[in-house]
This record gives structure tokens, C-alpha cells and sequence, in this order.
């Protein structure tokens, strides 16, 4: 459930995130997500019905002899009825107890036997769950070999002896490198009169060159509905949001609204007529200090997030982050995980 503008939206009462590559893969009860520096991570959880939920992550980084880290996550939402948390759980695979697993805030890592255990029940049929006293939860495996086959093949490792699902004798040469994190120089902006420049700006003008802009990338999905629609509930209303080096500026304005979510569009413009905007995004829910972020939830209960960040270089707002938290499964109010489509190193 990834997008580089992903955008949460009501459909059927099921959040859904909608896709814009390859990197990304959910089926039934699992799902997978590649970064840019072709780090994988796969998450599986509860059926969906299930009473007592829990979720898994796996993360394998690119490049030859790259081990999977496997982490827990049970529910902890405060549900009347949910199993209390317990200080540690025993990790069963069908009838066959894989030793304890340590949690700390619900949560805790399974050791490097543990791992290979449940990379291997994955592929079969048998149960596994976690238990604590009478307490069970109970991890689902539907959807677990279609994820796993689609991260072996983001890496390059099909038919490897180092893929998890379709293991071969092809030389590990095939494997993909890992590729170098973004480091992103962020830059200050200077502290300016942002009233004083609001007067200046001729807001019918520069409105009317947004929806030609609009207008001539109708395929763009990052559309501003406010600028075509006549709603009263999502005006346009464009301020000045920062006074930027070279004579620029950085303006917003309320672009959609939905059910939980609002999105502002960014354009960093110039000073004079005729403006020349240049969209950021139209998904942002702030700024601050340098920084454009968005913070989207995939449905009203909060339990899955889509986030995103853009900072100043000292030419213009460049993507520093897009994350989603995983699936709606109510693991965690914000979210179980963080599965990032792209990572940068801001300094």
C-alpha cells in the first residue's frame, strides 16, 4: 500500500493506498515493500477476523549474504476483550515450541533460529502462533509465498540459494547491490514578513496560471481539485508560506478534502508576474522550518498512515522520505510498521 503521492481514500469501507510501482506488493494477508536503496521488508499478519491480532516483519537488505530480521507486533489498541500483553510470548510452529520471544511495548525480535523457523513454516501449511498462558495469536500465512516470491525477485535472488521461496543453484552474481542512500544538504530559510508578501502577490493571477498548469498535465495524479471545483468546503485560499532565496517564494493552498484527510498543494513560485509555479505536491498537511510533510491516515481509525516529507536544498523542495505503516489491521494506533518506498540521509 504504497505510492510516491499515495492519497487515503474510503472505498467500500476498506482503506486503500493506491500503487504508482513495482516496488510494492500486498496479497491476502501479507504484503511487501522495496526503499530505494533495495532494502525489502514484508509484513504478515492475523487474518483478517482474527479475535487476537498479531503482525510480523521481515527485512532483508540488498547485495550478497543478507540474513532476514524478524520482528513481532501484537495488537495493543486497548479492544475490551484483547488478550492483556504478556512480558513474553513462546513461538510455535504446529506442535513444535521455537523457544520465547522477549516484548518490550508489545513488541520483540525473534533470534537467528527462530527466524529460519518461521521462513520455513511460511511456505507450509502448519500453525504458527504465539502464546502466553491460555492466551494464542495466531499468524496468518495466506498471501506469504507471493509476497516473499515478489521481494526475491526485487533483489534479484530468484532461483539463488539465498531466495526464500524459489531456492536454485543460479550463481549469487545475479543478486542485486545495494544501492547508496540520498544524502539531501538541507539549507535554512531565513525568518521573513510573510503578511508583507501576501499583499504583493496578485492571487487571481497566479490562481488562473494553476489551473492552466492543471489543465495541461491532465494525467498528473497529484491534481489540486480546489482549483476547478466550486465547493464550499474546499476553497482555494493560497498563502505565502516562506520567502526563498533567488526572489521565490513558497505558497500553499487547500487542494482536497475527504472524509479524514485534507490535502494543501505546494508551489514554490517566483517573486514577479508571471509566477512560473512549480508544484511540490498537493498531499502536504504542513510546513515548518524548512520542511514540507504529510501525514495521511488509510482510514478514521488511525491504525495505517502514509507519510512523506520534502526539504529545502537551496533550490528547491526535494523528497527526503515516503513511508507507509503497513496494512489497516488495527496492530497499533499509528501504525505497526514503517515500509518506506524512499529514504534519504538529511544533513
Amino acid at each position: 500500500m504504497k505510492k510516491s503521492i499515495a492519497v487515503g481514500m474510503l472505498l467500500g469501507g476498506m482503506a486503500v493506498f493506491a500503487h504508482a510501482d513495482d516496488q510494492s506488493f500486498e496479497y491476502k494477508d501479507w504484503e511487501m515493500a522495496c526503499d530505494n536503496t533495495r532494502t525489502c521488508r514484508a509484513a504478515g499478519y492475523s487474518s483478517d477476523d482474527a479475535h487476537a491480532r498479531v503482525s510480523v516483519l521481515l527485512t532483508r537488505k540488498a547485495g550478497v549474504s543478507q540474513s532476514v530480521n524478524a520482528k513481532l507486533q501484537l495488537a495493543n489498541v486497548g479492544d475490551e476483550g484483547d488478550p492483556a500483553i504478556p512480558k513474553a510470548v513462546d513461538f510455535w510452529v504446529g506442535q513444535q515450541n521455537l523457544g520465547k520471544i522477549i516484548l518490550k511495548d508489545a513488541a520483540g525480535n525473534f533470534n537467528l533460529v527462530q527466524t529460519r523457523a518461521l521462513l520455513t513454516a511460511l511456505k507450509g501449511s502448519q500453525r504458527i502462533y504465539f502464546a502466553a498462558g491460555k492466551s494464542r495469536w495466531e499468524l496468518s500465512s495466506e498471501g506469504a509465498n507471493a509476497v516473499l516470491l515478489k521481494l526475491d525477485e526485487q533483489q534479484g535472488r530468484l532461483n539463488t540459494p539465498s531466495a526464500l521461496i524459489r531456492v536454485g543453484n543460479q550463481s549469487e552474481k545475479s543478486v542485486f547491490a545495494a544501492l547508496p542512500m540520498p544524502i539531501i544538504h538541507q539549507q535554512k530559510i531565513p525568518v521573513a514578513n510573510l503578511k508583507l508578501w501576501q499583499k504583493q502577490v496578485d492571487w487571481s493571477l497566479l490562481t488562473q496560471n494553476l489551473k492552466v498548469q492543471q489543465a495541461k498535465n491532465k494525467s498528473d495524479e497529484r491534481e489540486c481539485s480546489s482549483l476547478t471545483e466550486n465547493d464550499k468546503y474546499t476553497k482555494f485560499e493560497p498563502q505565502v508560506e516562506a520567502v526563498l532565496p533567488n526572489k521565490r517564494l513558497l505558497v500553499s493552498g487547500l487542494c482536497w478534502r475527504g472524509a479524514y484527510n485534507e490535502g494543501h498543494g505546494y508551489w514554490v513560485i517566483q517573486q514577479q508576474k508571471p509566477y512560473k509555479p512549480l508544484l511540490v505536491t498537493t498531499d502536504a498537511s504542513g510546513y515548518e522550518n524548512g520542511v514540507i510533510e504529510s501525514s495521511q491516515k488509510g482510514r478514521g481509525l488511525g491504525d495505517c498512515w502514509w507519510h512523506a516529507q520534502w526539504v529545502w536544498n537551496g533550490q528547491n523542495f526535494v523528497k527526503s522520505s515516503d513511508t507507509t505503516t503497513g496494512m489497516c489491521r488495527m496492530i497499533q494506533l499509528g501504525g505497526a510498521w514503517d515500509l518506506p518506498s524512499y529514504v534519504s540521509q538529511v544533513k
